[in-house]
């Protein structure tokens, strides 16, 4: 007759049964770990290496040059300079008041120029970059970069903008260019209308031109920290700058109709009675549109709005004025003096 199982030997089959349920655990656990981890280094290698190069490398767009606007005989009546910029990029943005005031103290900003700032911020675009100032000094611009680490959303940059020689003389003819807005971006989805620093037409012939004028962006390549402090520079493709358009007009002769007319409100125009080129086209007051490239502050902008000669209509296209007459002919519609 057997024996019935004592205490210990019962103990051992329950110690044995449940080491092997722990050991089947175990080796299963064991599995999935080595097969995800031969997933993770075989199969999805390429994708997890892209992600890393794209922690450790930073690739951002340079915004082209615009080409250039030529009288009739080849002289610039619309070109690009050399300034440093400085830009917000509100996705990057932790305390935006916080940094707005370190930018007053450095850039010298004023009152107005820092609600401008405000308003701008609110009405962009997550990514879309603000412009804080643009053409600053130097001093200005090396105070920023010394202190860019505990500037979170600042982008000091070197770009191009547009300048006009002729200032407002020519200010009616050309137009002016400036930041894309929100609406543009929205239209079109171009991200290049994202990249800080670029500029588009507004008005008149920038504006008309717009896609003959803007050239392809350029690229830099930069290898980052975790913070996204740059380390080094990698590698930059340079900007094409865009096609360059000849007009009719004789920079000399737009000089000095603009001059003639001097505070007086009136246009005039001189055409070419061969070819019917357009040789002048005049419009008095106007404003600088160099100040709209640089970024117009709003102290400027309400003096032009509120003036009483409204410097901002263009008088040849925009002007309304009665018909001269005389006892003698009906000359028709002139020109206010």
């Amino acid at each position: 007759m057997a024996k019935p199982p004592t205490n210990k030997r019962i103990l051992e089959q329950q110690f044995s049964r449940r080491a092997t349920i722990l050991c089947a655990v175990q080796l299963g656990l064991g599995g999935v770990l080595a097969g995800r981890l031969a997933w993770l280094a075989i199969a999805e290698n390429q994708k997890w290496q892209l992600l890393s190069e794209s922690n450790r490398l930073q690739l951002s767009l340079i915004p082209p040059r615009r080409g250039l606007l030529l009288d009739r005989t080849g002289v610039p009546l619309a070109s690009n300079k050399s300034v440093f910029m400085i830009d917000l990029l509100p996705d990057r943005l932790e305390d935006a008041d916080k940094v707005l005031k370190q930018l007053a103290e450095l850039l010298d900003l004023s009152a107005d120029e820092t609600d401008r700032l405000k308003t701008d911020l609110e009405q962009a675009l997550d990514h879309q970059p603000v412009r804080v100032a643009s053409d600053v000094e130097w001093d200005q611009y090396a105070a920023v970069n010394v202190r860019l680490p505990d500037l979170p959303g600042v982008s000091p940059m070197r770009g191009f903008s547009r300048h006009y020689p002729a200032g407002a003389a020519t200010a009616h003819l050309l137009g002016y260019v400036g930041a894309p807005s929100r609406e543009e971006y929205e239209k079109t989805g171009d991200p290049l209308l994202m990249v800080p620093g670029m500029q588009v037409g507004k008005d008149m012939l920038e504006k008309t031109l717009d896609e003959h004028l803007t050239g392809k962006p350029g690229a830099r390549r930069a290898e980052v920290t975790a913070t996204g402090k740059v380390v080094r520079e990698l590698g930059v493709r340079s900007d094409t700058i865009g096609k360059s358009v000849q007009l009719t007009i004789d920079g000399g002769l737009q000089t000095y109709a603009s001059r003639r007319l001097g505070t007086q409100s009136g246009s005039v125009v001189v055409l070419d009675a061969v070819t019917g080129g357009v040789l002048a086209m005049a419009s008095m007051p106007a404003y600088d549109p160099n100040s709209f490239s640089d970024g117009i502050s709003q102290f400027e902008w309400d003096m032009l709005s509120q003036d009483e000669r409204v410097p901002l209509r263009n008088k040849t296209l925009q002007g309304l004025y009665p018909a001269r007459i005389d006892h003698q002919a009906d000359h028709g519609p002139g020109f206010a003096e």
